[in-house]
């Protein structure tokens, strides 16, 4: 465990080396249309669209690319799936190189976002395959002028340095992390969620709580960083449910704003081991992403107990939960509490329902995403994550 440790420590102290930059924000009602008028005055001429049939559909989409194509010559790739396989996004960079375009734009959930970031570090390096550009630091070099839009309000892939690549044939999952990852523009156009279903809404929105969470607690987090991870709490306990239940403008702009916060929080403080328990069981089953987050989250900062008391009482406090006069783990009891009522109330179950379940191969499948590149503040054996599957999973069949 010390060889993790010095690690992660390096890894903290390369981290200040960087020049974390944000992409160009375009936010509010209306901002789909402000970007078509800003890419008429690039000099890029052909815009490869990365998306899915279902997002082409919406009705402010079809306009922005109506609109686009009398100035600019458009490829659309609506192939991506949910959990992006290699094959997809080899798919993408065929087509992208057929077509000669020379500019992307994601317009959808994190899938989309990651398959345009994947799909940009193979144009960028065309002898390097994806499997051996993941980790930290392989890509190196600029990416196509990359543009996302996002459609969701929880991954916050619009301004994370990180793509996640499915490959189904080995059932795994890996990401790949270089600042080059970060979109050079993200536009948060509240109108573009208005029609998610509520179900998309509440996965999405514990996703964004949960990147905003494991960054909060994270050892290699910055006071840049908790600042953002606190103002994405704050920003999903004030609105998630007001978007999962009454789909209002206000609320939908707040969740792409926390997502967004979340964002800006994980790409350097990162994720722990919630996401590495979600991944593995993305890998092996078809499970939503912000749904296996959300039924984690609560059992592993219950398992981490009083390693994270400090950071989830200020939590408590920055959400405003009743708390007032109680002592630092009855604070952190409390904040676990609320995120297993914000799940309740979300409609999300306390355990995953699975067929035939192994807890084995998803425990090492954990076990090497999580060790040793993230900073958590317990590092987790086989034998632990074999507990929390046990914990998170329902067997069926």
């Amino acid at each position: 465990m010390k060889i993790y440790r010095l690690y992660q420590s390096l890894m903290r102290f390369a981290a200040c080396v960087f020049r974390w930059r944000e992409p160009r924000k375009m936010s509010g009602e209306g901002a789909l249309n402000a970007l078509k008028d800003m890419l008429a005055t690039r000099e890029e001429d052909h815009i490869f669209i990365v998306s899915d049939t279902h997002v082409l559909d919406l009705a402010p989409v079809g306009r922005f690319i109506e609109d686009l194509s009398d100035r600019k010559t458009i490829t659309i790739f609506d192939k991506v799936e949910e959990d992006p396989d290699r094959k997809t996004i080899e798919a993408g960079v065929d087509l992208y190189r057929e077509q000669g375009a020379d500019m992307l734009i994601a317009i959808g959930g994190g899938s989309v976002i990651d398959t345009a970031k994947a799909l940009g570090t193979r144009i960028t390096r065309p002898s390097k395959p994806l499997h051996r550009m993941q980790g930290v630091w392989k890509v190196k070099k600029k990416l196509p002028f990359l543009i996302a839009v996002p459609t969701t309000a929880g991954t916050g892939s619009e301004v994370s340095i990180t793509a996640v690549v499915k490959d189904r044939e080995e059932n795994r999952k890996y990401t790949i992390n270089d600042h080059a990852l970060i979109p050079d523009i993200a536009v948060l156009d509240p109108a573009l969620t208005k029609t998610l279903p509520p179900h998309m809404v509440a996965f999405s929105g514990m996703d964004a709580l949960t990147h905003a969470v494991e960054a909060r607690i994270s050892r290699s987090g910055t006071k840049g960083t908790d600042q953002h991870a606190e103002r994405a709490v704050k920003g999903v306990f004030r609105y998630l449910e007001r978007a999962y239940s009454d789909n209002d403008a206000a609320a939908r702009e707040g969740m792409l704003e926390a997502s967004y916060q979340a964002g800006l929080a994980f790409r350097r403080a990162y994720v722990g081991n919630v996401h590495a328990l979600a991944h593995a069981v993305g890998a092996f089953y078809e499970v939503p992403h912000g749904k296996a987050n959300a039924v984690f989250l609560p059992l592993v900062l219950r398992y981490y107990g009083e390693l994270v008391s400090e950071e989830l009482a200020l939590l408590a406090d920055t959400v405003g939960l009743p708390v007032e006069g109680l002592d630092e783990k009855k604070k952190a009891d409390a904040f676990i509490e609320a995120i297993k009522g914000l799940n309740r109330r979300l409609g999300i179950p306390k355990a995953l329902e699975l067929p035939a379940f192994d807890p084995a191969p998803l425990a090492e499948h954990a076990f090497k995403e999580a060790n040793p590149f993230y900073p958590v503040p317990r590092i987790f054996s086989r034998e632990d994550f074999v507990t929390l599957f046990m914990r998170g999973v329902s067997k069926t069949g």
